[in-house]
C-alpha cells in the first residue's frame, strides 16, 4: 500500500510538473490583443519607405480597410520581449498611426518580426505588415512626408 501512495505521489507531481511547464510555454507565446473598436477609430495614418528622411504616408480612412489593419496586426503572435540585439537595420518598417474619435493616439510600428507598441518591443511571428505587398493592398493616395512627421511611441 505504501508503494502505491508513493508512486501516486510521484504520478501527481510529475503532472504538475507538466502543467507548469506548459502554462510557461503558453505564456510565451502570447497573443497581440489590439482591443480598438472600429467605430472609434477616425483614422490611421500608414508610413514607410527606405529611410525616415524619404517616407509616405496613406491615411486609412474606410472602416473595412482600419479592421483590416487591425485583425493583421492581432495575427502576429509575440514570442518575447525584444532586446537590443533583435534590431533591425534598414527601413523604416510599417508605422501606424491610430488616431481616435476621443482624440487620443496610439503608435504601433512593424518591421520585419518586431512590433514596438508604448507597452514595448517584442519579438514577433506572423506574417509582417512592413511589406511592399500590404502596403500597396491599401488604395489612398501616398503623400511623401518629413521625418520629423513620423509618429513617435510615447515613453513609458
Amino acid at each position: 500500500m505504501k508503494s502505491v501512495v508513493t508512486t501516486m505521489k510521484k504520478t501527481y507531481a510529475l503532472g504538475m510538473t507538466i502543467l507548469i511547464f506548459l502554462a510557461l510555454l503558453v505564456g510565451c507565446n502570447k497573443v497581440n490583443n489590439i482591443s480598438f473598436v472600429v467605430d472609434d477609430i477616425e483614422n490611421i495614418e500608414v508610413f514607410t519607405g527606405s529611410v525616415p528622411a524619404r517616407a509616405f504616408k496613406k491615411t486609412v480612412t474606410d472602416v473595412e480597410d482600419i479592421s483590416k489593419i487591425i485583425n493583421a496586426l492581432n495575427a502576429l503572435t509575440i514570442v518575447r520581449e525584444a532586446t537590443d540585439d533583435d534590431s533591425l537595420s534598414g527601413g523604416i518598417g510599417m508605422q501606424f498611426g491610430f488616431h481616435l474619435s476621443s482624440g487620443d493616439n496610439y503608435v504601433i510600428i512593424n518591421n520585419g518580426n518586431l512590433l514596438h507598441t508604448e507597452n514595448g518591443s517584442f519579438v514577433v511571428k506572423g506574417t509582417s505588415l512592413s511589406s511592399d505587398k500590404f502596403w500597396l493592398s491599401l488604395n489612398y493616395e501616398e503623400i511623401s512626408v518629413v521625418e520629423n512627421e513620423l509618429p513617435v511611441i510615447k515613453a513609458q
